[in-house]
């Protein structure tokens, strides 16, 4: 059986977390990456109308980010 760790991090704690998940369970870890990067200004959480907020508090719009790949080499 294959374990998979998949995650979406811009700011790096997530990554951090996925990591300790993979090694504990033997896992393959596969970071997803939104096909638009996000900016500083995207990630100020402090501004309601920055990306993340925006993201976070409208399931519409969380549902549109796109993502750059969602394939995972050597995942059958």
């Amino acid at each position: 059986m294959k374990t998979l760790v998949v995650y979406f991090t811009e700011s790096g704690c997530t990554r951090r977390v996925a990591q300790t998940i993979a090694e504990a369970t033997g896992a393959t870890l596969y970071e997803l990456k939104a096909a638009q990067p996000y900016t500083s200004a995207d990630l100020d959480w402090r501004n309601p109308e920055s990306r993340v907020n925006r993201e976070a508090n409208d399931p519409a719009t969380r549902q549109s980010v796109k993502l750059a790949d969602t394939s995972v080499p050597d995942w059958d």
